[in-house]
């Protein structure tokens, strides 16, 4: 293996979150309960398109996994719905074109999640 200053800035720790930028991609628009942990709407949340909503929740499950407050940082469908409000019919096709995209993984247990390598690329899609 080759030492090289040059190639070696070029590693990166795709597991790694970068915590300040999702908190502010999600402030005003996302919180999360400090007692119970749950996700709680803001008043900035309503006025995201359908993709945001649901970019903004599943990057506050990875909040709330990070903060202790959830066992994994996955969503089902089901749930998506339940804290955005969405209809089925919204909900599922924002899911599925954020699929195409690669920005949302769906695992084996049918959660949905964002890969910890595309994070900062979700937090550019609330920034549209």
């Amino acid at each position: 293996m080759i030492s090289d200053p040059h190639l070696s800035t070029l590693l990166v720790d795709q597991e790694a979150v970068d915590t300040e930028r999702v908190t502010a991609a999600l402030k005003g628009r996302l919180g999360i309960d400090a007692k119970g942990g749950g996700l709680v709407v803001d008043k900035g949340f309503d006025s995201l398109k359908v993709d945001q909503k649901i970019v903004a929740l599943l990057l506050g499950r990875i909040a709330q996994q990070l903060l202790g407050k959830a066992d994994d940082d996955g969503m089902a469908l089901k749930e998506l719905i339940d804290f955005s409000g969405l209809p089925r019919g919204s909900a599922a096709p924002g899911v599925r074109r954020l699929l195409g995209t690669r920005l949302v993984a769906q695992g084996v247990d049918k959660r949905y999640s964002i890969p910890r390598s595309k994070v900062l690329l979700a937090v550019g899609e609330l920034a549209k």
